[in-house]
């Protein structure tokens, strides 16, 4: 091509024009027949390498002539129309239009491009199979130049599209250095629609195909585009694509180191349908811009984005919002873009991945806070057909933004959004996920961001037999931000995301498992000082139907750890207001609340455990077993352990077959590495437990509280309150109820912690084996006081075989050793079985010895005590006072303990303590037995009114002795001190005395 010199634009039309493409010739011309394509139309020409070029202005038609009379016939075709700006038209012979070479003449489809102006606006129409054979580029200046040499083409950078209404493809990009805004193509896009700095994407899947306005033969590179400082990325809004395109990017904002940076590109107003052999469009908004002086600029938003997938493809579907730019030393950096109002619905599989991603906060470089990651909120993403596979389907919020001097940025949430899947997600050869979760928080000095909440979402896994979830499911708030390693005392790093107002419905069997937890707190792991964040918490509803390979969790968050400094650890999260129904089947299902985290530094305190409150499960037939958990709490160093997570309003029924059993646990108590006290136990209380069904094993315990080290108490046992078992089946293998047991006692102070208590137990069990158990006081150090065993103080209603034991005081050293805890205010209207046992709690040991607890206050219809069994405390069973505390060997009797007001059918043995069968001695005797209502006493096995023993070879005198041991006892006795025995009921039919024995 020879170089032409630089033309005068023509002069202003003063009317619109019609220009005529010619269908015999490879000529443009005008209405009276005189070449079009001229001066700078021909520069254009020449430099693309197309057959002819026209420039055409608001109000121009180029028609496409087909007998060359330069007249609008009837049937001829209306190809372009200008409604705004002006353009340069390419057209090129590329073939006869039915597949054959070129003819030397143009048809429909041999439009090759269009160069145009801001502010751009036509209708352009080239058939449902008919194609602009090239791209449409902002790349005509204010004087209708073609901005392009022979090696480049500069878009530019301010020029925007207000609107094209295309019929048929386009078989290339769509570029303005502005905005794209207004369009509708009924056809493929085969490019890009770009704005700005988007037009030079380089990333795999975003680079655009070459930019030709000749069908091809020659290509234009794109000149680097640099938008003004400060200026604001070019968005894209108000688009409809009835069959795809490669990508839709927005441009980033513009830099600015003197001054305000711009916002990245937004994308907004967009609906897209993409059917068998269309492209797959990611959408990617624009960063924000970078500033050396003040703010990083937002990232740009996606909105109302609706995109309809009809076919199978191999590509990835990808909606992500723009990041937010760097801060400066003293700016903050820009918040992550969002994504709101977005749909996505696909009938097709996809063989790569469907991800929908915020934008990540921007790093501030000083002591401005990291930008927020964006939301997304809003979005619906429904994946049908059971036939169907998505192998990857993720949902994230964007990270929070990093600051090196201040706060962490927080992470982005997930709002109001829903999953609906039929379809089978991942693959059997497991290399597809199924992620929904909020942004991680940023790191920061002063604070770590908060992670990202999942606030009112829902998702449904819903399919018929071939739907599956091949993969783990996964839904997560984001975790909270870490600390830097500068961080001092005050700082705290971020909390994690919470998950609230949650909807889970599974009709799919989920192989992998569905998980839901809440975001952990960050960690102070790098600090000097510092706080770990606390873990998020969890509110939800889940609902099930037929998953029987499926494991359930639902978890809060665990609190984050602070391993150095005199940092404390997070509070773990909690669970509240949860409602978990599975009318079906499950594998097993686990409820967690988040464990406080710990602190091994100098000085720190470990965290809470997390609580359950207000949590209602129902349950079909589960496979393995249910077990619901309240937090541990977080270990101390310095400072105490955290308290254990306790466990209220929890309301449980199971109405089939639990194959595994139930686990109600709260959560232990921290310990304590050096100084500090031992963190109490979780109790639970105010819940209940009903199974209608056939549960194989029930196991309520409250946690144990946290042990001391070097100085300090042991943290108290839980305990158990207000608390109704409702067994309305069968619950086939021996269940308990334990309360838990006091930590011991470090150093000075050094005190044991109280055993955990039982009170107000409502029992309806007659098809169960029960243990009741109060918990063990914690052990002293030095001279300090033993911990009091726990008490069982009121238990009412039926039982068919239960026994009921205190806790033993804890033991001292050198001081004074724990009471025992009593069993009173026992009343049970019905009794399948019997009763095994009554067992208050010994005293500890120490200088000054604990008093035994006593038995009181107790009504059982029925026996207490195995009348078919030897005897012994876990055999025959019977009422056993406390056993007093020794000093060094020495039991010291008289504080055993007592029993009375005791009513009962027949009772098999009453003693202090639970010695073997072989080795009772007057220490065993109870310190007073009063106002006692049976129809027998002692259990006389063999009915010979003789006290029976297993007699030992030798030199052994008949019968049996106190303190013998080469004698076992087998009959039950009643032992107790001298003078302390008052009356004995009324014995009609049997030796009233024969095996009660006073010392």
């Amino acid at each position: 091509m020879s170089p032409h010199p630089r033309v005068e634009t023509l002069e202003a039309r003063i009317a619109p024009a019609l220009f005529f493409l010619s269908g015999m010739s490879k000529q443009v011309f005008d209405a009276a027949g005189v070449s079009a394509n001229v001066q700078v139309a021909q520069v254009a020409q020449e430099l693309a390498q197309s057959d002819i070029a026209v420039l055409l202005k608001r109000g121009d038609s180029l028609i496409l002539d087909a007998n060359n009379n330069h007249a609008l016939d009837p049937g001829e075709t209306f190809l372009i129309t200008v409604l705004g700006g002006r353009g340069i038209v390419f057209a090129t012979d590329l073939g006869d239009g039915l597949g054959g070479a070129a003819d030397s003449k143009f048809e429909s489809n041999e439009l090759t491009g269009l160069a145009v102006s801001g502010d751009f606006q036509a209708r352009i129409s080239v058939g449902v199979n008919g194609s602009i054979n090239g791209s449409i580029v902002t790349a005509l200046d204010s004087t209708n130049t073609f901005t392009a040499t022979a090696t480049a083409l500069t878009v530019q950078p301010t020029a925007d599209i207000t609107g094209l209404d295309i019929d048929g493809a386009v078989t290339g990009n769509i570029f303005a250095g502005g905005s794209i805004s207004h369009v509708t193509i009924t056809g493929i896009v085969s490019g890009n629609l770009a704005t700005g700095t988007a037009v030079n994407a380089n990333a795999a899947h975003t680079i655009a195909p070459s930019v030709s306005f000749n069908g091809g033969g020659k290509t234009f590179p794109i000149a680097a585009f640099t938008p003004a400082a400060g200026a604001q990325g070019g968005s894209i809004s108000d688009v409809r694509l009835d069959h795809g395109a490669k990508n839709i990017l927005a441009g980033s904002g513009g830099d600015n180191h003197v001054g305000a940076p711009g916002r990245g590109g937004s994308i907004s107003r967009v609906a897209i349908t993409i059917g068998s052999g269309d492209p797959v469009a990611w959408f990617r908004a624009g960063d924000g811009g970078k500033s050396n002086i003040a703010a990083g600029a937002r990232g740009g938003n996606l909105t109302d984005i609706a995109v309809r997938l009809t076919a199978d493809t191999t590509d990835g579907l990808l909606l992500e919002a723009g990041a937010g730019g760097r801060g400066s030393l003293a700016g903050a950096g820009g918040p992550g873009g969002a994504i709101m109002d977005a749909t996505v619905v696909t009938s097709g599989s996809i063989d790569v991945s469907l991800l929908l991603i915020g934008g990540a906060g921007g790093k501030a470089e000083g002591t401005g806070a990291g930008g927020a990651g964006g939301a997304i909120t809003d979005a619906a993403v429904h994946v049908l057909g059971a036939s169907e596979i998505v192998k990857k389907l993720a949902i994230t919020g964007g990270a929070g933004g990093e600051s090196v001097l201040g706060a962490g940025g927080a992470g982005g949430g997930i709002g109001s959004t829903e999953v609906f899947t039929e379809a089978v997600i991942g693959d059997v050869a497991a290399t597809g996920t199924f992620d929904i979760g909020g942004g991680t928080g940023g790191k920061g000095k002063t604070r770590g961001g908060t992670g990202g909440a999942i606030i009112d979402g829902s998702v449904f896994l819903r399919g018929d037999v071939k739907a599956q979830v091949l993969q783990p499911v996964l839904i997560h708030g984001g975790l909270g931000g870490a600390l830097a390693a500068a961080a001092t005392a005050k700082s705290i790093a971020g909390k994690g995301g919470a998950i609230t107002g949650f909807v889970l419905g599974h009709f799919a069997d989920v192989t992998a498992g569905i998980t839901l937890a809440a975001g952990d707190g960050g960690s102070a792991a790098l600090a000097s000082a510092g706080r770990g964040g606390a873990g998020g918490a969890l509110s939800a509803s889940i609902t099930g139907f037929g998953a029987a390979s499926t494991d359930l969790i639902a978890k809060a968050g665990a609190g984050g750890a602070a391993p150095s400094g005199a940092g404390n650890g997070g509070a773990g999260g909690s669970i509240a207001g949860t409602t978990i129904t599975e009318a079906g089947s499950l594998k097993s299902l686990t409820v967690q609340a988040g464990p406080g985290g710990s602190a091994s530094g100098a000085g720190g305190a470990g965290g809470a455990g997390g609580a359950i409150k207000t949590l209602r499960i129902t349950t079909g037939d589960v496979s393995g077993g249910v077990k619901v958990q309240a937090g541990a709490g977080g270990g101390g160093s310095g400072l105490a352990g955290g308290a254990g997570g306790a466990i209220s309003a929890f309301v449980f029924q199971n109405v089939g077959n639990l194959a595994g059993g139930i686990q109600l646990l709260g959560g232990a108590g921290g310990a304590v590495s050096s100084a500090g006290a031992g963190g109490a136990g979780g109790g639970i209380s105010n819940s209940t437990i009903t199974n209608a069904g056939i549960a194989k094993s029930l196991l309520v315990a409250s946690g144990a509280g946290g042990n001391a080290a070097t100085s300090g108490a042991g943290g108290a046992g839980g305990g158990i309150a207000r608390f109704t078992l409702n067994n309305l089946a069968t619950i086939s293998d021996p269940s308990s109820i334990t309360a838990g047991a006091g930590g011991n006692g470090g150093g000075s102070p050094g005190v044991g912690g109280a055993g955990g208590k039982i009170s107000t137990l409502t029992l309806h069990a007659l098809d169960s084996t029960l243990a009741i158990t109060a918990g063990a006081g914690g052990a002293a150090a030095s001279s300090s006081r033993g911990g009091a065993g726990g008490a069982i103080d009121g238990v009412s209603g039926a039982v068919d075989l239960a026994s009921f034991t205190a806790g033993n005081g804890g033991n001292s050293g050198n001081g004074s050793g724990g009471t025992g805890g009593g069993v009173r205010n026992i009343d049970l209207d019905a009794v399948g079985t019997f009763v095994r046992a009554l067992i208050a709690g010994n005293g500890g040991n120490g200088t000054t010895p604990g008093a035994g607890g006593s038995v009181s206050n107790v009504s059982v219809a029925g026996d207490i005590g195995d009348f078919t069994q030897n005897f012994g405390a876990t055999a025959m069973g019977g009422v056993f006072a406390g056993q007093a505390g020794k000093v060094g060997t020495v039991v010291a009797a008289t504080k055993n303990g007592t029993i009375s007001t005791i009513t009962a059918t027949r009772i098999a043995a009453m003693i202090a303590g639970t010695p073997a069968a072989n080795l009772l001695t007057i220490d065993n005797a109870v310190r007073k037995i009063s106002k006692i209502t049976a129809d027998l006493l002692g259990a006389d096995l063999d009915g010979d009114g003789v006290v029976d023993v297993t007699e030992a070879a030798g030199n052994n005198p008949p019968g049996y002795t106190l303190g013998n041991s080469l004698d076992t006892l087998l009959d039950g006795i009643v032992l107790v001190r001298s003078g302390g025995l008052g009356k004995l009921p009324t014995l009609p039919n049997v030796l009233s005395r024969f095996n009660v024995v006073e010392v």
